[in-house]
């Protein structure tokens, strides 16, 4: 039975009608909301009638949304700067939609989390694709969405209330951020789990209101020595109303004139015995103990609190309430919102620095510290302190009594010979040791920077050599290739039906002939740079340099791969040209009119294309085998093709992809490439000859 019918039956002539500001029950069942132990209604849209609920959520929700939310992008090998190029950066900083500010938005989620325990907003795509960049959040009321469930695969998806009906909406759409879950798929209401809680401090604020309504008159019962007539019980009802109750304290020491032996005998009640003033401030207590704020962020400062003490509770609010909140929200953005090939590169993150800020001479004595040891430029403690930088102020101090150990050409080495022994000075000993290990770290840096160069010139070196090798090849192949479909379409010129009689002489050729030629031609070379490939890979990485049976297996597969693929374009083509021509006459001109481009151009291309593209699977199979774990795309010439670059330093699993088959990959000065297939190491896209290396 819905709503509606709830409705309409709880409607009677007994009980007609119930008004919106002050409700009958059956109308909060209706809705939602739930019967306390205290008698109160409590539901996520009610708790806020509670002011210390009301604090509570604002508190959270305008720190959430007061704090910068940025893009940053991954500096390699450690370190992010901001990214206000990146499309997101706009999204999440400045103005999430049309009627929305970054801020209003964030404190509009903050809420529902803190009252629903989820928080959902739409995601809107560029073009409509569920890969396109995001270009709008908006936000969805959390009693809209009726349900979360899971499809056969195991993923999400949601259940959403759009006028009458409920749309489907997948998990690329949505994002979802929970509060603390027990089942994982839909989070905790606060307000909801303190239900009793908020509702006894609800009948406490609804005692002290009737209490002053009564114009602070106590209970009390009219007394009769005789029976009274119904005329005149009405008329004693009317003047207690009208004296003593509904006017609250504008009746108060009114004189009450009482007739007919009625007197009256009050109920004497102390709200000091009732506990009301107690009851109140504990619930403060309570309330904000669920929600984990301080009690002087909420005014309750009965105890007291320092100025050193409420800078303490400050920080615990930082790092015990609302950290926990902003990493929800960092994670949930960079999972649902960064796509795939983006996440390696950038990250989404608040910049809460400026919350934790004490007070003018604490800041200051951390500054100079940071400045006296060369942590902080001079520059960078007037940004912080929101003031413009100087000329000649953005170079770190050195002490004179310190210095980069090497930079005055003692070697390490010599400096521990030369220096105080362990055992007079432990200090030093410490130090030395320390520049030995970060002269080593360096060391190793440099060696394995110059391992990746000649990693990267080793195998371009390989895709010219091959690259013209491959051509060679693809010129006998497509040769006999070229001869073999000039062959069928000179018989099926007499034949009754013939473009059936092309097409099963085609397929003929090439499941049977085509292959065998195609893996004399290239399986001999796609062995030989599996082989010089392992050697580059040992060399970059170590490892055995030695040709792997695996490697010769690979390359068998790709060798075959390559195949079908050129057979299915051949013959695609070619039944393409001749369904689309009017007569097979007029196919036959244009049929050889292609197979004149095939001879002329297309070994240059397979060349081309296959010394990249053989060469990038055949590294990943020779990475793995070396243990290599992740592996990172090396853009080549990335100032002629911004999409390269645009990918260059992106970090994968040995078996992930750089980009899944529908993404999109956006750059400036570039037409955005979709992923037609996944794509594990290069080529991008025609033309491309980046390659991947060991990341590590």
């Amino acid at each position: 039975m819905g709503i509606l019918d709830s409705i309409q039956r709880r409607a009677s002539p007994e009980n007609p009608s119930t008004s919106l500001a002050d409700p009958n029950s059956w109308m909060f069942d209706a809705w939602g909301a739930t019967a306390t132990a205290a008698g109160q209604r409590v539901s996520p849209r009610t708790a806020c009638r509670l002011s210390t609920v009301l604090a509570c959520v604002r508190i959270l929700s305008e720190s959430v949304a007061q704090l910068p939310l940025l893009v940053y992008e991954r500096i390699q090998p450690q370190g992010k700067d901001r990214a206000p190029e990146h499309p997101l950066w706009g999204v999440l900083h400045e103005a999430p939609n049309l009627l929305q500010t970054s801020f209003e938005f964030r404190e509009m989620l903050q809420a529902h989390l803190l009252l629903w325990g989820n928080a959902y907003a739409e995601i809107e795509r560029e073009g409509g694709r569920k890969d396109g960049r995001v270009v709008a959040l908006w936000p969805i009321v959390p009693d809209l969405v009726h349900a979360v469930r899971q499809d056969d695969a195991g993923r999400p998806y949601y259940l959403i209330k759009e006028g009458a009906k409920f749309e489907r909406f997948e998990q690329q759409e949505i994002l979802h951020i929970r509060a603390m879950s027990l089942g994982g798929l839909q989070g905790l209401s606060i307000a909801t789990q303190i239900r009793d809680a908020i509702g006894l401090g609800m009948a406490a604020e609804d005692f002290g209101a009737r209490y002053f309504s009564n114009g602070l008159h106590p209970g009390g019962i009219l007394v009769s020595d005789g029976n009274l007539s119904a005329e005149s019980l009405d008329r004693i009802r009317v003047e207690k109303e009208s004296i003593l109750g509904g006017g609250g304290t504008r009746n108060a020491h009114r004189l009450a004139i009482l007739t007919g032996g009625v007197k009256w005998q009050q109920i004497a009640t102390d709200p000091e015995q009732a506990q009301s003033l107690e009851t109140r401030l504990f619930q403060v207590r309570d309330i904000a103990r669920a929600f984990r704020i301080p009690l002087h962020m909420v005014q309750d400062l009965e105890k007291g609190a320092s100025n050193a003490s409420v800078e303490a509770q400050q920080v615990e609010f930082l790092v015990q309430s609302l950290m926990p909140w902003l990493v929800r929200w960092e994670q949930v953005l960079n999972r649902s919102l960064l796509r795939s090939f983006d996440r390696p590169k950038y990250l989404v993150e608040f910049f809460v620095s400026g919350f934790a800020r004490g007070d003018m001479e604490t800041r200051w004595k951390a500054y100079s510290t940071a400045v006296q040891m060369g942590a902080m430029t001079r520059n960078e403690v007037r940004s912080a302190e929101n003031m413009n930088p100087l000329p000649g102020l953005d170079e770190p101090l050195t002490p004179l009594n310190m210095g980069v150990l090497g930079s005055d050409g003692v070697t390490p080495a010599d400096a521990v010979a030369k220096g105080p022994a362990p055992q007079r000075d432990l200090l030093a000993f410490v130090a030395h040791r320390a520049a030995i290990e970060q002269a080593e770290q360096k060391g190793e840096r440099e060696e394995r920077a110059a391992r990746e160069k000649r990693a990267v010139s080793g195998r371009l070196r390989l895709q010219r050599a091959f690259e013209g090798l491959f051509a060679r090849a693809a010129e006998r192949f497509v040769g006999r290739e070229v001869k073999a479909v000039l062959r069928a379409l000179k018989r099926s010129l007499s034949s009754g039906a013939p473009i059936a009689d092309l097409q099963a002489a085609l397929a003929e050729f090439y499941d049977a002939e085509f292959p065998a030629a195609v893996r004399m031609d290239m399986l001999p070379l796609i062995l030989s740079l599996a082989g010089a490939i392992r050697g580059e890979v040992a060399d970059e990485v170590g490892g055995d340099p030695e040709m792997h049976p695996h490697l010769g297996k690979m390359a068998g597969e790709y060798v075959d791969t390559f195949i079908d693929r050129h057979a299915g374009s051949s013959q695609g083509q070619v039944v393409a040209l001749a369904s689309a021509s009017p007569t097979f006459d007029d196919a036959a001109a244009a049929i050889e009119q292609r197979l004149a481009e095939w001879q002329d151009k297309r070994p240059a291309k397979i060349g081309s294309r296959e010394s990249v593209q053989a060469g990038g699977f055949l590294a990943r199979e020779a990475y793995a085998l070396a243990g290599v774990t992740r592996l990172r795309w090396h853009a080549v010439g990335t100032e002629d093709c911004p999409l390269c670059s645009r990918l260059d330093g992106t970090v994968v699993g040995i078996r992930a992809q750089f980009l899944e088959s529908g993404d999109e990959l956006q750059a400036d000065g570039a037409q955005p490439l979709v992923a037609q297939t996944p794509i594990s190491h290069p080529p991008l896209h025609r033309g491309c000859n980046c390659v991947i290396v060991a990341d590590g």
